[in-house]
């Protein structure tokens, strides 16, 4: 069970972290609200690129995206959440990142995209 978003990009809000409007933490206005349809414009990218890398920076985040890149078993356990003294505030802020290197890299990806349009389920 989860919610998913589509439209320019495709994926799954990480259940029980990330809410519908993490794209909002990546310039995306809403555009509906029976579901939430976002719109990202490419004039955006440099206020998408600075989140990021406020996002990567915070030492918290860090040590996540750390374990990912040094240990090909790491997971979101119960006991690995414990065992390296996880925050839910940094696994929110991990799933959003990866969000917003979704969005970054589909504007990437092509430079003729003027923007990125997305629909969250509620």
């Amino acid at each position: 069970m989860g919610r998913y978003y589509s439209g320019d990009i495709e994926g799954k809000f990480w259940f029980g972290l990330q809410s519908s409007t993490a794209p909002e933490r990546f310039c995306a206005q809403e555009q509906n609200w029976q579901v939430i349809n976002y719109y990202i414009d490419r004039d955006d990218l440099p206020k998408i690129k600075e989140e990021i890398e406020k996002i990567e920076s915070d030492p918290e985040v860090k040590k996540i995206i750390d374990l990912y890149k040094n240990d090909e078993n790491f997971g979101f356990s119960d006991e690995n959440i414990e065992k390296h003294a996880i925050t839910k505030k940094a696994m929110e802020d991990y799933a959003d990142l990866l969000l917003g290197k979704q969005i970054y890299d589909y504007f990437d990806f092509d430079p003729e995209r003027y923007g990125c349009e997305i629909t969250a389920e509620y």
